[in-house]
Formats: structure tokens, sequence, C-alpha cells
């Protein structure tokens, strides 16, 4: 009898056993299912999000700021503006992937295209200059002709009726200056070396207050995570899905960004200078500093992540009446201040004429201080 009742709670032992063990697998295989159709989900549509978003939101006044386009056209620069991926880059964690389209073009070493010579690495017959900062730079909502980079060397060609000029494209989206400075740092460590380094910084700084890149989250989890979410992570990985992971809000004193961006920049006039490289440090407008917000067409009555600018503006304007920044710093935080025009795309990045300001300040920053010496070609 106890030997009967043993061999039946073995049996049922085993069946209870079978059956959870169907029941895990199952459950396994619905969560990987599910993880398989959220990320064919994304696929197909996350990535398109972010430019359809902004063409329904702005319908109305997005022909205001391209009046040099008609409505397929505004569209089609939108999304490719909005609707490309990142690549993985060593030590900046990532960069502009490469993309070829009607106004938007970025070659494989994340560089966007631009005028005048473009060649990699470039040629020591021109005189070089690259310019790094944040999506303003890249010129997001921009076609490639009238980026910041471009219109420095429209003006530098012109003002001095050379063309042995050549200037690169730097910008990466969310990059600030400690990112500028590893991406600048690694192109030496390659023996690439320009003759001129432009960083063109301000807005990013105060949005990444905490010095952490963009994403960071992503890269934490994937060293951090349980098995099965690392293993989420790397299908969507392999998908090549764009991330839009926003910086966490954070209460980083105005008085310590700044302090940071000083040694960044220190520490990059070094660098530069030890490769015979001349550095010059910019500082950007932002909308949120003296510029009569009439006329910011996007302006709904909250900055959200560049809100700290409005304070930090002002305070590093008075640090620089104070103390010498040296004769690398250009400030053309300002030169918005007597526009009675819309300069914005959208809450955040320059327009054709707001490009074509900063490019003109940028180039009376060379000049000013003679870094820029070019002799015209016999």
């Amino acid at each position: 009898m106890q030997s009967s009742n043993s061999r039946h709670m073995a049996l049922t032992f085993k069946t209870i056993q079978k059956h959870y063990t169907s029941l895990a697998l199952l459950c396994f295989n619905t969560a990987v299912l599910l993880t398989v159709i959220i990320a064919l989900y994304l696929l197909l549509f996350t990535q398109q999000d972010t430019a359809n978003r902004v063409l329904t939101q702005y319908a109305d006044k997005l022909p205001t700021v391209y009046p040099e386009l008609n409505g397929s056209e505004i569209e089609q620069l939108i999304h490719e503006t909005w609707s490309r991926q990142y690549a993985y880059a060593p030590y900046t964690h990532f960069i502009e992937r490469p993309h070829n389209g009607t106004y938007v073009n970025i070659n494989t070493n994340g560089i966007r295209h631009g005028l005048g010579p473009q060649q990699w690495p470039p040629s020591k017959d021109n005189y070089v200059i690259f310019i790094f900062g944040g999506s303003t730079t890249f010129g997001y909502g921009l076609p490639d002709n009238n980026t910041i980079p471009s219109n420095t060397y429209r003006i530098l060609t012109e003002q001095q009726d050379n063309k042995k000029v050549a200037v690169y494209n730097f910008g990466q989206s969310n990059y600030y200056s400690t990112q500028e400075m590893l991406l600048f740092t690694r192109l030496l460590q390659q023996g690439i070396t320009p003759d001129v380094a432009v960083f063109i910084d301000g807005i990013n700084d105060f949005v990444y207050a905490d010095d952490t890149p963009a994403f960071t989250t992503s890269f934490k989890t994937m060293f951090e995570a349980d098995y099965y979410t690392k293993a989420a992570l790397r299908l969507l990985s392999s998908l090549h899905l764009s991330n839009t992971e926003a910086p966490a809000p954070m209460n980083v004193p105005t008085e310590a960004v700044i302090e940071r961006y000083l040694r960044t920049k220190k520490v990059i006039a070094a660098l530069a200078r030890d490769h015979e490289v001349r550095p010059v440090f910019v500082w950007q407008p932002a909308p949120t500093y003296k510029y009569n917000l009439t006329y910011h067409l996007f302006y709904t009555g909250d900055w959200g992540r560049i809100g700290q600018t409005r304070q930090g503006y002002g305070l590093l304007d008075k640090v620089r009446q104070q103390h010498d920044l040296g004769d690398d710093f250009v400030w053309c935080a300002d030169i918005q201040r007597d526009a009675t025009e819309p300069l914005y795309v959208d809450m955040l990045h320059y327009g054709s004429n707001m490009s074509v300001m900063v490019a003109t300040c940028v180039v009376d920053g060379l000049t000013l201080e003679k870094r820029v010496k070019v002799v015209t070609p016999v």
C-alpha cells in the first residue's frame, strides 16, 4: 500500500513537473515572440514617429521657415533629418550613421557632406578646418549646403577669394564638449590633424549637465541587466532601431556646468596646441537667450530639456566679462538680439538665416584673431 502511494506520488510529481516545464517554455516562447513583435513594430513605425510628429505638429509653421521649399520637399527634408539611425562609435558611444539622401548625406566616418573639398583623409594642400558640435552644428532641419560648416566655407572663400580652404562638418546629434574632446583626440591619435579645430558648444552642455552622454542608460543595461533582458536588447540592436532615449531631469548647479566646460576647453586647447592645431571655441546662440520670442514660432511656454540655458548663458556672460577666457574664445550667444524674424525651424535648431549668422560669427572670430592665414594660390 505504501509502495503504491509512493509510485502514485512520484507519477503525480512527474506530471506536475512536465506541465510546469511546458508552461515555463510556453511563457518563455511567448516573451520572445512579444519581443519580436514589439521590435518589428518599432522597426516599422517608431523610426518615422519623430518625423511624422514634426510634420503634423508644425504643419502650419513649416512653410514659413522653409520659404524656398514646396510641401513635398519640406516633407523629404524632415524625414531625412529625423528618421535616420545612429551607429556605434568607440569612446563617444554613437555617431551619425552613413546616409545618402536628397538633403542629408553622411559619409562612413560620420562626417556630413558640405561645400568645397571633402576628400578623406584631408589633403595637405588645403587649409583644413574641422568644426565640432551637436545637432545644430550638424544642421538638423537644414540641407547639406546650408549648415554652419557649409556657410563657413562659403563666407571664407568669398571673403578671401581662396578656393583651398576645406571645412569638415563633425557635428553629431546630442554631442557636447566632452564627447567632442574625445572625438578630436581620436582623430589626433590617427594622425589626422587639421589646421583649425572649431568647437561650437553651449546648449548640449546644459542638456547633459551631469556629463553623462545620451543613451548611457542603454549601455549600462547591456552590462547590468539579466540574461533575458540582454537577449532582447541584442535583438533590438540587431534590427538597427533608432534610439530616442532622452536625458533624465537633473539637478546640477549651473556653476558646475560652466566650470566643467572651461576645464574641458583647457584640455582641448592643450591637445590642439601640442599638435600644432589652432583651437577656436564658439559659444553658440540659444533660443532662450536674448531672442525676441515673438518671432519664435515653435515656443509653447516650456523650454523642457534646454531650460537651464536661460540661467547658464547669463552666468557665463558675467564670467567672460570678469575673467579672460582666452583669445581662442568666441562669444556668439547674443547675435540674435536684434533679430525681427523667425530664426529656428523647431524649438531648438537653426534655420537658414541663423546658420549664416552663426557662420559669420565663427569667421569673424577666426579672422579677428588672425587665426586664418591662407595664401591665395598663384
